[in-house]
């Protein structure tokens, strides 16, 4: 009787344990900042990708923020998930005419 089961050797051996990466149709990046350490500075392509990181953050918790701090904006206390992606959704529709308010008095000043 032939055993199903794999031993860790033959998966080193045969290579067949890792996944294709070509295959996946998108690549995951860190969003996690580098950080400069005593006697070794970051380079100047790490201050970039943070300095990039940084624009796209600060837009997402602005917003986050924004709603977490309007009424009813910190628990979701529905039951059912149908009922909290109607809830969070018309808080997002919420922050969008707030926003639009602000953006179209700007342009009218």
């Amino acid at each position: 009787m032939a055993s199903s089961v794999v031993s860790q050797r033959q998966l080193s051996q045969s290579g067949s344990h890792r996944p294709n990466l070509r295959k996946i149709p998108y690549v995951i990046r860190s969003r996690i900042h580098k950080r400069g350490r005593r006697n070794c500075p970051l380079t100047e392509a790490q201050a970039r990708a943070n300095r990039g990181k940084s624009k796209v953050r600060a837009r997402i918790e602005h917003v986050f923020g924004a709603q977490e701090n309007a009424p009813g904006g910190r628990l979701v206390r529905t039951i059912g998930i149908v009922r909290a992606k109607i809830k969070i959704g018309l808080q997002n529709l919420a922050y969008n005419i707030r926003r639009l308010v602000i953006l179209e008095r700007a342009a009218a000043a």
